[in-house]
């Protein structure tokens, strides 16, 4: 999360959790350029298997446990709606909107049936499903889809990192106390500054055909709706008395720990590659 976790966890000291943090982030972040980089079914694996996790863990906290029915459905339909992206059946989106559609129903009437709360687990498909349609759909664009995709990472990145580190080190008045006790004002404009200093400069370097200061600009904007991505994270667990979402990366806790403001930014990005062109 971008400015820390809950106020118990300040007992561990600041730079021992940085430093795992950090450790983290160089594994990660290697892999998900590669995986970026080669695109086709290789990345398209891979942001099923990132949504199996993040309906597992949605599951986990809104069910308390993990329904092996509903959860065997969602992926099918995760998989089976992926698949459409990255092999399109006829022209148009009418065959993936079909499927959702189809998808949604199914879960509606799985989870009824199983005496779960609908809107959770359609809430659950849709936070897992949107953002990786997004992803594979972006990529797939020819000309500058692995820049466009990389430079949405880098923004997120750059979010979290800026307003962790400017969050821990300025402190000041709280955000959202409510929501999340730990993160600041302070780090919510960092987050902001951080983004808005990478989005130029890595546009240079990846040939997007943007001036640098709209590129600066959009960057902000889409840091802010980061960290309200982040917010809702945090809203969720709070509503269901849960810390982490998981504990599978060492210093970040679950999957949607540590997406949950990609979850925000991915749509957006490729709604504006939809409507204004790459």
């Amino acid at each position: 999360m971008a400015d820390g976790k809950d106020s118990a966890e300040r007992q561990i000291p600041v730079r021992s959790g940085f430093l795992v943090r950090a450790v983290s982030a160089l594994v990660l972040i290697p892999v998900a350029v590669l995986v970026v980089y080669l695109g086709g079914w290789i990345l398209a694996a891979f942001v099923t298997l990132a949504g199996a996790f993040i309906l597992h863990e949605w599951n986990s906290i809104t069910l308390g446990q993990v329904d092996r029915s509903l959860f065997a459905l969602e992926v099918v339909i995760l998989v089976v709606t992926l698949l459409l992206v990255l092999y399109p059946l006829g022209s148009g989106i009418l065959p993936a909107v079909l499927i959702v559609g189809l998808g949604v129903v199914s879960t509606v009437v799985v989870a009824a049936r199983r005496k779960h709360p609908p809107v959770w687990a359609v809430a659950g498909l849709c936070y897992a499903l949107v953002p990786g349609v997004a992803f594979l759909w972006v990529r797939q664009q020819d000309e500058m889809g692995f820049a466009l995709c990389l430079w949405t990472l880098a923004i997120v990145w750059a979010t979290d990192i800026g307003a962790y580190a400017v969050g821990k080190t300025v402190g000041g008045p709280r955000l959202a106390p409510r929501l999340s006790p730990n993160k600041t004002w302070a780090g919510l404009v960092g987050g902001v500054v951080f983004a808005g200093i990478v989005s130029p400069a890595l546009g240079v370097l990846l040939g997007l055909p943007y001036a640098w200061s709209p590129l600066a600009a959009v960057a902000g904007a889409l840091a802010v709706w980061e960290q309200a991505g982040d917010l809702l994270e945090s809203a969720l667990k709070r509503r269901f008395h849960v810390k982490d979402s998981g504990s599978l990366i060492p210093g970040h806790g679950g999957i949607m720990d540590r997406v949950d403001g990609f979850v925000f930014v991915m749509p957006v990005v490729a709604a504006g590659v939809y409507l204004f062109g790459a």
